[in-house]
């Protein structure tokens, strides 16, 4: 059973998501580009339930957004002596909305933009962005929305997995887009948390 501490509630997601971009747009009236990159991360994040270690490698040829079926290349981890784990993650019309803008924000910004290119470079050229770094980014976004210290950058992924599955029922489709290799790793979402059973069973008749 999936602990209630590994993953934010929908408001939570919300302050999280609200409070980023407000600074964001805040930043773009400003010149800055600190919490254009961190908003862009946050949106990554929380509407695709990849990991902050997959999230770093983007690359400008990973993203397919195309209109009818906008997709993330998305290299996992494992290799099992076949090379990196890919997987194509469906992404939301929001969000391909939000990375056209994003990747012509770049543009302007100066960044590197060939093929090969990372969509969140570091200070160092042709350097992804540390894990590090997004794990504090996240902390200190989180913080600053007013959410629980215990939230991490992997508790996006739980809390997509979660959501996902109670709109969905679907736990192949879960597995597929979190790039499980076995379905039995995904089914931690398929079981209610003890508040939720409590909820369910009061007022049954």
């Amino acid at each position: 059973m999936l602990s209630r501490t590994k993953y934010m509630s929908k408001d939570e997601i919300l302050k999280l998501r609200t409070y980023t971009e407000a600074m964001a747009l805040r930043d773009l009236a400003r010149g800055r580009s600190r919490f254009i990159r961190s908003w862009m991360i946050i949106d990554v994040l929380t509407s695709c339930g990849v990991r902050a270690s997959e999230c770093r490698f983007i690359k400008l040829k990973d993203l397919n957004l195309n209109r009818k079926e906008p997709m993330l290349r998305v290299v996992g981890k494992g290799h099992n002596g076949r090379g990196p784990k890919i997987r194509f993650v469906n992404i939301p019309t929001s969000l391909r909305k939000h990375l056209t803008e994003f990747v012509a924000w770049k543009k302007l910004a100066g960044d590197a933009m060939d093929e090969s290119d990372y969509l969140f470079p570091s200070s160092k050229r042709g350097r992804p962005f540390s894990l590090n770094g997004i794990q504090k980014r996240f902390k200190s976004l989180a913080r600053e929305a007013g959410l629980a210290g215990h939230h991490s950058c992997h508790s996006c992924r739980h809390s997509y997995a979660v959501y996902l599955y109670e709109r969905t029922k679907n736990l192949r489709l879960i597995q597929r887009e979190l790039g499980h290799s076995n379905v039995s790793t995904t089914t931690i979402y398929a079981d209610v948390t003890a508040e939720q059973a409590a909820e369910s069973v009061n007022g049954l008749w």
